[in-house]
């Protein structure tokens, strides 16, 4: 591919605040490291009270970022996006992070502004709320409202290319009569630990075979009782060993699952808040994931992308069914507990696999689109 001028645009660019700024700083980072020249503008950053143009850092490589607070005018930043010359623009979108409340109005005429004519990129990481079976009349409502947000969005920015990560958001923005690529996210916990004597699960004597390992956000409706209970059974009956790590910021829900989990028979450790250096150093030492995000929704999951990226599978614990959009040929190293038993899964070819790098061949996926839709 040509090296390309791009443009990335989105909310925030506080570096670990916002999940969004972080995957476009690392993407904008590797196409640089590929010879596009790249910049960041963040046009609605919360973190910031006046315009700032600064350099940020992430994998030992730098890139020039302009910052603009919430609602702030964007006039301040048009003589830099004008002297930076952009080829092609990329939006990261998401609707809350141009509105507190989601609803944001007049985005499409904002953006128009750094760009009359583009080329516009879209990568929509979120589209609206309400689409999951259980939902509130307040989510179906302001999910109505965002549907007609996207819609508007895409009308003022004319994209030559759409990209979004799960087959559920392809299929709604292709309902609505739009062109859809799949372009992947990628972890934000990369490969980087190397097995020593001296380190903390080896501290531990922590067995890497039997380790089931959690981290992030534990969503209701979940079923890891159930899950827990046959592992025991499991246990008990096969002679094995099963442990349960558990990592991110200590709460009440995970004391909880820890209970559960010895209630049952098995050992149960609270890691709590790791560096992404110890996150991947459990990960290596473990040998299967668990998350309690959707099956429909699973794939944007940035813990699950680190486990599978780290060579895990993955089991579902969500209660949620899959939903009918959902492209049914799931990832085969994720498996869906609604609809396995225990021995089920455990019968599954569970072997650890090949590490790889997400953002590697995401960059290289991006570039692909972008010589196809040009």
């Amino acid at each position: 591919m040509c090296s390309k001028k791009i443009l990335f645009v989105c909310g925030s660019m506080e570096p670990s605040k916002d999940g969004v700024g972080d995957y476009t700083r690392r993407l904008a980072v590797q196409l640089k490291k590929k010879n596009h020249t790249t910049a960041v503008l963040a046009i609605d950053d919360r973190y910031i009270n006046k315009p700032i143009l600064e350099t940020q850092f992430s994998d030992n490589s730098s890139i020039e970022v302009f910052r603009i607070p919430f609602q702030y005018p964007i006039i301040d930043a048009l003589q830099w996006i004008l002297n930076f010359g952009a080829e092609i623009y990329s939006l990261q979108y998401v609707p809350y992070s141009f509105s507190d409340k989601g609803i944001h109005r007049g985005l499409g005429k904002k953006l128009q502004k750094i760009a009359t004519i583009g080329p516009w990129h879209i990568m929509f990481h979120e589209l609206w709320i309400g689409m999951e079976s259980r939902r509130s009349l307040k989510d179906l409502a302001i999910g109505w409202f965002q549907r007609q947000m996207v819609k508007r969005l895409i009308n003022a920015l004319n994209p030559f290319l759409i990209t979004t990560q799960i087959d559920l958001y392809s299929s709604k923005l292709r309902s609505m009569g739009f062109e859809v690529s799949k372009l992947s996210l990628f972890s934000n916990i990369p490969q980087t630990f190397e097995e020593s004597s001296s380190s903390l699960l080896s501290k531990k004597g922590i067995k890497q075979q039997h380790q089931f390992t959690i981290f992030g956000s534990i969503h209701p409706e979940n079923n890891f009782e159930k899950f827990a209970k046959s592992a025991g059974d499991f246990q008990r009956e096969n002679n094995k060993k099963f442990r349960l790590t558990i990592i991110g910021h200590k709460n009440d829900e995970q004391e909880h699952w820890r209970e559960i989990w010895k209630e049952n028979g098995m050992d149960a450790e609270i890691l709590g808040a790791l560096s992404p250096e110890g996150i991947s150093e459990v990960l290596n030492h473990s040998s299967i994931g668990l998350s309690t995000t959707s099956m429909s929704k699973i794939e944007k999951s940035g813990s699950v992308l680190a486990m599978l990226e780290h060579g895990l599978n993955v089991i579902c614990l969500s209660k949620h069914k899959l939903l009918p959009e959902t492209n049914h040929q799931q990832n085969l190293a994720i498996l869906n507990f609604n609809d396995l038993t225990f021995q089920e899964c455990m019968n599954k070819n569970l072997q650890r696999k090949r590490s790889f790098s997400g953002l590697e061949m995401v960059t290289e996926k991006f570039e692909i689109l972008l010589d196809q839709h040009l």
